[in-house]
């Protein structure tokens, strides 16, 4: 949460606000000293970068899987 300044007043806080005040003064956020102009930022990684994030895994898990395989190979080996 961060307030109308754009000062980060909470991380990683998320904040539900009633439909209907629960009286004067008590608005959504004013325990953590929120006012009005107050907002939600999140940072997130967009769609066009979906299929780079998908190749960068996948060459992680190969490389783990040929790491072990090369590991069991000659554990194999060495016992027998």
């Amino acid at each position: 949460m961060r307030d109308a300044s754009g000062k980060l007043v909470a991380a990683n806080a998320e904040i539900a606000c009633p439909a209907v005040p629960q009286g004067p003064g008590a608005g959504c956020g004013s325990e953590l000293g929120l006012g009005p102009g107050a907002y939600d930022w999140q940072l997130y990684q967009p769609a066009s970068r979906f299929w780079l994030f998908q190749y960068i895994e996948t060459g992680i898990f190969v490389a783990l899987a040929a790491l072990l395989l090369y590991v069991a190979v000659r554990r194999i080996r060495r016992i027998a």
